[in-house]
C-alpha cells in the first residue's frame, strides 16, 4: 500500500503546485491593468497640483486643499452607483434577467448624472456657506469660492464615468474600460495646461479643464456602455434593484465619504494652527497618497475578483494562496516605495511647486511611513467586501478614512 501511496502524493503535490503557479500567474497578469485604471483616476487631481503649483503658485495648492472634499463627495456617489450596478448586473446576468440589468443601469444613470448635477446646482447657490463650511477664510475665501463656481460641474463628469468602467469590465471590455481613465488623464492635463498657460484663466483654468475633462470622458464612457448589452429603462421600473444596489455600493461610498469629513476637519484644523503654508503641505501630502493609491487600490481590485470567486465556491485552499500572493506581492512593491518618497520627499515637494514650504517635505516623509500599513488595510478591507462581509469591511474603512485619522490628528 505504502508503494502506491507516494507517487499519488506525488501527483497530487505536484497538482497542487501547479495551481498556485496557475493562480500566481494570473494575479500578477491582473496586476498592471488594475493599477493603470487606478492611475488614470488619480491624474485629473494629480494634474490640478502638478499645473497649480508649478504655473501658478504654491498658494493655489491651499486652495487645492480646501476644495478637495468636493472631488470626494462626488466620488462617493460615483462609487455607490458604479460598485453597486456593478454587483447588480452581476447577479441579474447570472439570472438572465436582461430587464432586471436594465433597471440597475438606469438607476446607475440616475443616481451618477441626475443627483450630481443636482448637487452641483444647489452648492453653486449657496456657495458662501460651502467656502466656509469647507475651511476657507481670510484671503483664501475669495479665491476659493471662485474656484468651486466652476468645478463644481465637474462632479457630473467625476461620479458619472464610475458606471461605465465598471460595467465595461463586467461585459469583458476591459481596454475600453481602462482606456477610459487613461483618455480622462491626456484630457485633464492638456486641458488644464491650455486654461492656464494659453488662455490665462489662472486658477479657473484649472477648474474649468477639469469640467470639460471630466464631463466629456464620462459622456464617451456612456455611449460606449449603450452600444453594448446594457440599455436605460423607464424610471418607473426601477427602484426595486434599489437596496440591493445601495447596500453592494456602501463600502466604497463610505470609504469616499469618510474622506470628506477627514479632509474638511483636518483642513479646519490646519487652517487654525498653521495657516496657508499647512494647507498646501496637506495638500502636497495628498499627492503622495494619490499616487501610493495607484499600487494599494490596482492590488485590491485585482485581488478582489479571486475572492469573491473562491469564497462563493468554498474553495479555502485557493482562498488562501490568493491572499498570502496579495500580501507578498504588496509588500513587495510598497515597502521600497515607502522607503524612496521618505528619503525624497522634498525633491517630491520640488516637482509640485512646494520646494519653499517649510513644513511639507516633513509632512511627506511621515505620510511616507504609512504606506505598508494603508497597504494592508485596504487589502482586508475589500477582502471582506469581496467575501461578503460587508458590515466588517464598511467597520474598517470608517475607522481608517476618519475616526482614527481625525481623531488622532486632533489629540496630536
Amino acid at each position: 500500500m505504502k508503494h502506491w501511496d507516494f507517487p499519488n502524493r506525488d501527483l497530487q503535490t505536484a497538482g497542487l503546485q501547479d495551481d498556485q503557479r496557475f493562480l500566481a500567474v494570473t494575479f500578477r497578469k491582473a496586476m498592471p491593468p488594475a493599477a493603470l485604471s487606478m492611475g488614470g483616476v488619480m491624474a485629473s487631481t494629480l494634474a490640478n497640483s502638478l499645473i497649480a503649483g508649478n504655473l501658478i503658485g504654491g498658494h493655489s495648492l491651499a486652495v487645492l486643499s480646501i476644495v478637495s472634499p468636493i472631488y470626494s463627495a462626488f466620488s462617493a456617489i460615483g462609487a455607490l452607483s458604479g460598485a453597486g450596478v456593478s454587483s447588480v448586473a452581476a447577479w441579474c446576468v447570472g439570472r438572465d434577467d436582461s430587464d432586471g440589468c436594465s433597471f440597475a443601469v438606469t438607476l446607475a444613470a440616475l443616481l451618477s448624472l441626475g443627483l450630481s448635477l443636482v448637487l452641483a446646482v444647489t452648492g453653486v447657490l449657496f456657495l458662501g456657506p460651502l467656502a466656509a463650511a469647507l475651511g476657507a477664510k481670510g484671503e483664501l475665501l475669495e479665491p476659493v469660492q471662485q474656484y468651486i463656481a466652476i468645478y463644481l460641474f465637474s462632479g457630473v463628469g467625476i461620479a458619472g464615468i464610475y458606471p461605465p468602467y465598471f460595467l465595461l469590465k463586467l461585459e469583458g471590455r476591459h481596454q475600453q474600460s481602462t482606456a477610459l481613465f487613461l483618455c480622462l488623464a491626456a484630457a485633464s492635463v492638456g486641458l488644464e495646461w491650455f486654461c492656464v498657460s494659453v488662455l490665462q484663466m489662472g486658477l479657473n483654468g484649472v477648474a474649468l479643464g477639469c469640467v470639460i475633462a471630466n464631463a466629456g470622458t464620462a459622456l464617451i464612457g456612456w455611449r460606449l456602455l449603450l452600444r453594448g448589452s446594457f440599455r436605460l429603462s423607464r424610471l418607473s421600473k426601477i427602484w426595486g434593484h434599489a437596496p440591493r444596489m445601495l447596500a453592494a455600493g456602501s463600502p466604497a461610498a463610505l470609504n469616499n465619504l469618510c474622506g470628506v469629513l477627514a479632509a474638511v476637519a483636518l483642513n479646519r484644523m490646519l487652517a487654525d494652527q498653521a495657516g496657508e503654508a499647512g494647507l498646501s503641505a496637506f495638500g502636497v501630502a495628498s499627492m503622495a497618497s494619490n499616487l501610493s493609491l495607484i499600487l494599494i487600490n490596482g492590488l485590491s481590485q485585482a485581488a478582489s475578483p479571486f475572492v469573491g470567486v473562491f469564497t462563493g465556491e468554498r474553495d479555502h485552499a485557493s482562498l488562501r494562496q490568493i491572499v498570502r500572493q496579495a500580501l507578498q506581492t504588496g509588500l513587495c512593491m510598497i515597502l521600497p516605495v515607502s522607503l524612496l518618497l521618505a528619503g525624497l520627499s522634498r525633491p517630491f515637494c520640488a516637482v509640485f511647486g512646494a520646494a519653499d514650504n517649510p513644513l511639507a517635505p516633513s509632512a511627506v516623509a511621515l505620510y511616507a511611513l504609512s504606506l505598508p500599513f494603508a497597504m494592508l488595510s485596504t487589502l482586508f478591507m475589500n477582502y471582506y467586501l469581496s467575501s461578503g462581509r460587508t458590515w466588517l469591511a464598511n467597520l474598517l474603512t470608517a475607522c481608517r478614512s476618519y475616526l482614527f485619522l481625525a481623531g488622532s490628528a486632533r489629540m496630536l
